[in-house]
């Protein structure tokens, strides 16, 4: 049995064994999934286990594989539809990153709310003096203040948690409501834009949250809120961020994913009020020996015949 591994994510000596327990373990960096030669010839095993958004589609390419072990909560960007047609099984890892990414939303929160960037600047370039201005920070508490959350699954409920603990009102606008959560104000998408401080984005890119963000959305604000995004860079139409940050729509943007990755001159580096990541929410240490941990639980259960977290149709 091989199994190749493909990711830029270390693999711990621990995880390496277990896997190689389970069959003949190659292990490839996620990069190689941009050359055209390795991915119609090299890739191909029995079992795989990949991160998600490969820069090209090599599924068509598989014609041993009989298992594909994503290495995310997220499948964008895996053709997950031919790998159906061919009878290829697919898992995913579910809800390994919540606390991670909720902390990481918190983190650029506070980070905007507090003007980090420019206290930190004053400091490293010497013009901390009997001149500065506190006022010139435009620095504000999150208490009181209203944070709106777009999708309102394990990680929007472990940011109303949180959110809950700084005493902030919550608010959230979510496809379906399963198990209301008390002291959460469930409301409208128009009524999450008009009346938040902070919009949170929590929801998964679908057709219907394809740019979900635009022009017009931006322009319904009242309040200029800071916009978060840790969820799927194409939830927000980007043209449409820079012109709200441009007219002042919004007070300031926290990012760390965006509808193009790992590419030159970001068009946010310009904002003095956007806070830029590079798709990190995601990678605690804790978060990412769970994510290898139940990827390799899914290959064992798919072996044994028992699989699970599959990727349904």
């Amino acid at each position: 049995m091989k199994i190749h591994v493909i990711s830029h994510c270390e693999v711990s000596k621990d995880h390496l064994l277990r896997l190689k327990k389970l069959g003949d373990v190659r292990v490839s960096d996620m990069l190689k999934l941009s050359d055209p030669e390795f991915v119609k010839s090299r890739v191909d095993a029995d079992i795989l286990m990949v991160l998600p958004r490969p820069k090209l589609d090599f599924v068509p390419y598989l014609k041993k594989c009989k298992f594909i072990s994503i290495m995310s909560t997220g499948i964008d960007g895996i053709n997950t539809a031919l790998a159906h047609k061919n009878g290829i099984k697919m898992s995913s890892v579910p809800e390994y990153a919540t606390e991670s990414v909720a902390e990481h939303i918190f983190s650029l929160m506070l980070v905007l709310a507090r003007n980090i960037k420019k206290a930190d600047e004053v400091i490293r370039k010497n013009k901390w003096d009997d001149g500065l201005i506190v006022e010139s920070f435009e620095l504000f508490e999150l208490k009181n203040k209203t944070l709106g959350i777009f999708g309102f699954g394990k990680i929007g409920m472990r940011v109303s948690e949180i959110a809950k603990s700084f005493e902030m009102n919550v608010v959230a606008h979510t496809k379906n409501v399963k198990n209301p959560m008390p002291d959460i104000d469930y409301v409208s998408f128009e009524k999450l834009l008009s009346d938040s401080n902070f919009i949170v984005l929590s929801a998964p890119l679908t057709s219907d949250t394809f740019h979900k963000f635009g022009e017009n959305e931006f322009k319904k604000m009242k309040k200029k809120p800071f916009i978060i995004n840790t969820a799927r860079g194409a939830i927000i139409d980007e043209k449409a961020l820079i012109k709200a940050l441009k007219n002042k729509w919004v007070r300031g943007a926290g990012l760390d994913v965006f509808e193009k990755e790992r590419v030159k001159n970001n068009p946010f580096v310009k904002f003095e009020n956007v806070v830029l990541t590079p798709h990190v929410a995601f990678g605690s240490k804790e978060a990412l020996d769970k994510m290898i941990d139940v990827s390799t639980d899914n290959i064992e259960a798919f072996l044994k015949g028992t699989p699970k977290n599959i990727v349904n149709f």
